[in-house]
C-alpha cells in the first residue's frame, strides 16, 4: 500500500501493525489511541510535531523514493482482531483474504 493509505489505516485502526519492505522481518510500527506511532519495541517512532534534537519523526522522514510504496500489514501478528473498525481497514482486509484464503478460515469479520 502507499504511504498515505498506511497513515490513514493506522489512524482509523489504532493497534494495527504495519511493516515495510525495507524493515526487518520482525519490525513493525503501530499507532496508539493517543495518536503517536510506536515501533515493535514500544519506542516512540512518530509524534507528528517534534523537531530539533530528540525529535520523533520516523514517518515524516520516510517519504519519497522507496518509502512511497511497499507498506503492508504485518499479517503474522494480529490482522484479524484489528481491521474491522474502518472502511480502509476492511478494504485492505479483503485484499489480504483474496491473496491468502487461509486467513478467511481464521477470521469472521466479513
Amino acid at each position: 500500500m502507499d504511504r498515505n493509505m498506511m497513515i490513514k489505516l493506522m489512524e482509523e485502526n489504532p493497534g494495527i501493525k504495519i511493516t515495510h519492505e525495507l524493515f526487518g522481518t520482525d519490525e513493525f510500527i503501530y499507532q496508539k489511541d493517543n495518536g503517536y506511532v510506536y515501533d515493535e519495541n514500544g519506542y516512540l517512532f512518530e509524534d507528528w510535531y517534534s523537531s530539533g534534537f530528540g525529535k520523533h519523526d520516523g514517518i515524516r522522514t520516510r517519504k519519497g523514493g522507496n518509502w512511497e510504496d511497499g507498506w503492508k500489514i504485518a499479517e503474522k501478528f494480529d490482522v484479524c482482531k484489528t481491521l474491522s473498525g474502518s472502511v480502509s481497514g476492511k478494504i485492505i482486509f479483503i485484499i489480504i483474504i483474496a491473496r491468502n484464503a487461509s486467513i478467511n478460515r481464521r477470521c469472521c469479520y466479513f
